[in-house]
């Protein structure tokens, strides 16, 4: 799924309530550090965790893009109250028989393999509106 978001030219961020150390461990044995390196930010070592949407918010302006322009992959109510508070756009990750908060305002999918295709969906439709 990693990849196939940057294959499309999308920057990727991590925003994370785990501390930069949880993170670099989780992250080097998985084999996603490299990918990942320098655009892993933990909303605890800021001091601001997430329901407070200040993780995404920094991630956003680091990349010089608006958080209207941003989407957030999320598998935590509270990670998606978070984004939804910045004013992103929200993808949760969740089982259809597991309740989400914000029904209406979420995009939901089941699988990491539903990802991809949503972006690329939002990315063909954009370049239609595009004079």
């Amino acid at each position: 799924m990693l990849d196939g978001v940057i294959n499309l030219g999308l920057p990727v961020r991590v925003g994370s309530n785990s501390s930069m150390a949880e993170m670099d461990v989780k992250f080097r044995v998985t084999g996603l550090y490299d990918r990942l390196d320098g655009r892993i930010h933990s909303a605890r070592d800021m001091k601001k965790p997430k329901p407070d949407p200040d993780v995404y918010l920094y991630a956003a302006s680091l990349e010089g893009v608006t958080p209207a322009e941003c989407v957030v992959l999320e598998d935590s109510d509270t990670g998606a109250r978070a984004a939804l508070a910045a004013g992103m756009t929200c993808v949760l990750l969740r089982p259809a028989q597991e309740s989400a908060p914000y029904e209406d305002n979420l995009i939901r999918i089941e699988t990491l393999k539903e990802f991809q295709p949503i972006l690329e969906n939002a990315l063909f439709s954009q370049k239609l509106k595009t004079p």
